[in-house]
C-alpha cells in the first residue's frame, strides 16, 4: 500500500498521482489533484484543490456547502479543503459559491448565483448587471480603456494586470475595482495624458491594486484622476501609485477619502484642488521619492478657508521633495499649515495691492512662504526660520497666526 503525499506544517504546493492520498497538515496548501487520486486532507489553514483540466461545469461534485466537508470531486474526497480550483473558476467548498476565476479568464457571477466566462475585461463589464461581481484571472489583458457603467464589483487575482485604463462614468455609482495591476493608462477626453481610473461617478471604491505609469515626467500621466464636481464618496485604499507624473488628481468638487496608499517615484504624488464645495481626507499614506512635491493643495475661490492640516495629516513623507505644498490661488483666502512641513505659494497673478492672505498654524521652524511669480527675477531674504522668495514688483502682506504681520515691503533687497 502506497505511502501517502505529506505535507509539513509551512505553506506547501503538493501534487498528486492516481491513487495517493495527500495529508497536507498545517498551513496554506495549494495541492493538485491527479485524476483517479483518492483523497486530500487539508488539515488546519486555508487550502485549495486544484483539478486543472476539468471545468466547472463537468465536474462532479457531491456535498458541497457542509462545512469543511468532506466534498467529493470526481470521485476524490476532500476534506479540510477551503477552495476548489477547476479550469474555469474557484468556488467556495463550502458554499459553492464562485470566489474567483482561472487564468487568463473573465468571470461574472449573477445575482441568481450562476456564471459565465469571458476572453476581456470589457466584454464581462457589458455582460454585467448592478450588483453583481467580475473576477479577473491572472494574466494580461490589453484593453485600452474600459468603460464602467454599472454599480459591479471588480476583482482581480494576483498577477492580474489591464493594460490600460477604466472609465468610471454615468451609471458607475458605487463601482468598485478590487486587488488589480492597471499599467499604462488609457486616453481620456480633456487630459493631457492617459490615466489610470478616471473617475466620474460617486461613491466609487478603488483598493488594494498597483498602478504603474510609463515614466515619472515623460508624459503628463496620471494614476488616479476624478471629473470636476463629481467624485463624492470616492474612497482610495490600499494601492500603490508609481512613475506616474501624478500619482492621484482629485479636481475641485470631489469628496474623497485616500489612505493607507504608497506613492512612491512620481513626480507629484496627490494633487488636490479644493474650493468650497469640495471635501477631502488624506491620511496614513505613504509618499517616498517624490520628484516635485510629494502633496499639492491647491485653494480656489475669493475668501475661500480652507484647513489644510485637517485634511492633509498622519502621513509618512520621505526624500527630499517638499511634503505639502499649499498654493493660494485666489484673493483673501485663509489656510491652515498642517503639522509638517509645509510650502505656501502665492500664486494670484491678479491680485490687487495689499491684498491679504491668513496663514494659520505657521511653523517658522519648519513652514515657508514663497510668493511671486517665478517668471520675474527674485531675491531672498530670511527672518526667524521663515523665507520669502520675493518679486520685486509684488506688494501684498501675508499674515501668519500668531506672528508678527510681514510686509513684502521689508523684505525686498
Amino acid at each position: 500500500m502506497a505511502k501517502p503525499i505529506l505535507g509539513t506544517r509551512a505553506d506547501d504546493v503538493l501534487a498528486s498521482t492516481a491513487s495517493d492520498k495527500v495529508i497536507a497538515m498545517a498551513g496554506d496548501d495549494t495541492i493538485t489533484v491527479a485524476a483517479n487520486a483518492k483523497m486530500v486532507n487539508g488539515g488546519p489553514g486555508y487550502d485549495t484543490a486544484i483539478f486543472e483540466t476539468t471545468a466547472y461545469a463537468d465536474a462532479d461534485i457531491s456535498a458541497k456547502g457542509h462545512g469543511n466537508g468532506p466534498v467529493t470531486v470526481d470521485g476524490v474526497k476532500l476534506i479540510g479543503v477551503e477552495a476548489i480550483t477547476f479550469s474555469d473558476v474557484t468556488i467556495d467548498a463550502r458554499s459553492g459559491a464562485v470566489i474567483g476565476a482561472a487564468a487568463d479568464n473573465v468571470v461574472v457571477t449573477h445575482l441568481d448565483g450562476s456564471f459565465d466566462s469571458y476572453a476581456t475585461i470589457k466584454e464581462a463589464v457589458a455582460a454585467s448587471l448592478d450588483g453583481e461581481t467580475i473576477f479577473v484571472g491572472a494574466g494580461t489583458y490589453a484593453e485600452g480603456s474600459v468603460l464602467v457603467d454599472k454599480d459591479i464589483t471588480i476583482v482581480g487575482a494576483e498577477g492580474a494586470t489591464l493594460e490600460g485604463g477604466f472609465y468610471v462614468g454615468a451609471g458607475g455609482d458605487g463601482a468598485t475595482i478590487d486587488n488589480l495591476t492597471i499599467e499604462g493608462g488609457a486616453a481620456v477626453v480633456g487630459e493631457a495624458g492617459p490615466v489610470g481610473v478616471f473617475v466620474q461617478a460617486d461613491n466609487v471604491t478603488v483598493t488594494n491594486s498597483t498602478f504603474i505609469g510609463d515614466n515619472v515626467d515623460a508624459t503628463a500621466d496620471r494614476g488616479l484622476v476624478t471629473s470636476i464636481g463629481d467624485a463624492q464618496g470616492l474612497i482610495v485604499s490600499g494601492n500603490t501609485f508609481t512613475d506616474f507624473n501624478t500619482g492621484v488628481y482629485l479636481n475641485p468638487g470631489t469628496n474623497a477619502q485616500v489612505t493607507d496608499n504608497t506613492f512612491d517615484h512620481n513626480y507629484v504624488g496627490l494633487s488636490a484642488d479644493q474650493d468650497s464645495t469640495s471635501d477631502v481626507q488624506v491620511s496614513g499614506n505613504t509618499f517616498e521619492n517624490s520628484v516635485f512635491q510629494q502633496v499639492g493643495f491647491g485653494v480656489l475661490g475669493a475668501n475661500n478657508t480652507e484647513d489644510v492640516g485637517a485634511q492633509v495629516f498622519d502621513n509618512t513623507f520621505v526624500g527630499t521633495a517638499p511634503e505639502t505644498t499649499v498654493y493660494l490661488l485666489d484673493a483673501q483666502q485663509t489656510a491652515a499649515a498642517t503639522v509638517g512641513a509645509d510650502t505656501f505659494i502665492w500664486a494670484d497673478d491678479n491680485a490687487s495691492a495689499n491684498t491679504t492672505w491668513t496663514i494659520e498654524s505657521f511653523d517658522a521652524a519648519t513652514d515657508q512662504l514663497d510668493i511671486g511669480a517665478a517668471t520675474v527675477t527674485t531675491s531672498v531674504a530670511s527672518l526667524d526660520g521663515v523665507t520669502l522668495t520675493l518679486s520685486t514688483h509684488d506688494v501684498i502682506e501675508v499674515h501668519g497666526v500668531g506672528l508678527t504681520p510681514l510686509n513684502t515691503d521689508t523684505w525686498l533687497v
